[in-house]
């Protein structure tokens, strides 16, 4: 079959732009296949313990953050399967980064549930577009990408010493409490009279809504009593570090009344709470066993 100039310089041209090959053997055109976009949706769920040392729409965004980074691990091996076949080489680390980058989250819950401790946990639903994938490596310089994957690392790495932070935390305040759990307190002229909340979602039950006020109002006594720890504290072992003023002041009150109350449509929690703080001696020991 004989062709003719222009039609050689058709053939070319669209050789070139990607759009047919040429089957020299049936001298034709053959179009290549599109490149279909696949949508994959995916699933993560995230859990951290309440404390009393953070709110709880802190707790909420820490396990949400948990929540994503789940199903990230999982949307990185599917990355890593599609890159494959794209001929694209990236690390481990890099195709989770890309992952959180190229991930669209919708549809996020959260549920309280008490288990002995307060937990909340995140749900969220995740959307990956493979065109998207292939879109964000090539709009992106190496060096962006790397900045990128520096920044995304330096973030998890924050997130991981917080909730470590909050373990430990927690953990020495329920050996601290069990030193004080006889401790004097100082007279009725020293009460503290303090409330916390908590907004029911679908799926929270009124108990562990209760529990959740609870620890909110045990917080701002706490964050209340801050000033006088501190000057106290300083004045008897100098400057203490944050995190060590923070569970001193959380260990150092005794809650003496709770009262509950529930908004007439059942969907907010209030606690109010009276405590008193604990003697100087008292807090001394605590300061002691702290710092130690």
């Amino acid at each position: 079959m004989r062709l003719t100039k222009n039609l050689r310089r058709l053939i070319a041209a669209s050789m070139m732009a990607g759009i047919f090959t040429f089957t020299p053997d049936i001298c034709g055109f053959t179009p290549l296949p599109a490149a279909h976009a696949e949508v994959k949706q995916f699933e993560g769920e995230g859990r951290v313990v309440l404390s009393e040392f953070e709110n709880i729409n802190t707790a909420k965004q820490r396990a949400l953050e948990y929540a994503k980074r789940s199903s990230v691990e999982l949307i990185a091996v599917y990355i890593k399967s599609y890159l494959q076949v794209q001929n694209y080489n990236l690390t481990n680390d890099e195709i989770k980064d890309v992952a959180v980058a190229v991930s669209k989250f919708f549809n996020i819950r959260y549920v309280t549930t008490n288990n002995d401790k307060m937990i909340v946990r995140a749900m969220v639903s995740v959307n990956v577009d493979t065109e998207n994938i292939m879109k964000w490596l090539e709009q992106h310089t190496e060096q962006q990408r790397a900045d990128f994957f520096k920044q995304n690392r330096e973030l998890q790495k924050k997130n991981e010493e917080q909730q470590k932070k909050i373990n430990e935390q927690n953990k020495k305040l329920q050996e601290v409490r069990q030193i004080t759990d006889n401790a004097s307190v100082q007279t009725k002229e020293e009460e503290i009279h303090e409330k916390g909340t908590f907004q029911l979602g679908q799926r929270d039950n009124r108990e562990d809504a209760q529990k959740a006020a609870l620890l909110d109002a045990k917080r701002k006594i706490g964050e209340r009593i801050g000033v006088t720890i501190r000057s106290y504290s300083k004045l008897k072992n100098g400057r203490l570090p944050e995190d060590e003023i923070e569970l001193i002041c959380q260990a150092s009150f005794k809650v003496t009344n709770e009262r509950v109350e529930f908004t007439e449509n059942g969907l907010l929690c209030t606690v109010y709470v009276t405590a008193v703080k604990l003697d100087n001696k008292e807090i001394d020991n605590i300061i002691k066993y702290v710092s130690s």
